[in-house]
């Protein structure tokens, strides 16, 4: 797709540890479970149709904007 400028990977031991963080306390055993990508797109407006192209494919739980600033 054109609109992507770069796809980053975050794995479940890395959403853990970033939650962690978030949550102010020390590593835990209830950490994220889920693997996610993140899509970085040349022009953020254009968010509805990489949205379009995944939504409804087998393994995607959930497919949203996500607004950084």
């Amino acid at each position: 797709m054109r609109e992507v400028e770069q796809i980053y990977f975050e794995d479940a031991a890395h959403a853990g540890r970033v939650l962690d963080f978030f949550l102010m306390r020390k590593s835990s055993k209830n950490s994220a479970e889920l693997e996610s990508y993140y899509v970085r797109l040349v022009d953020p407006r254009h968010a509805h149709t990489v949205i379009g192209a995944v939504e409804g494919m087998p393994g995607v739980a959930e497919a949203a904007p996500v607004v950084t600033r």
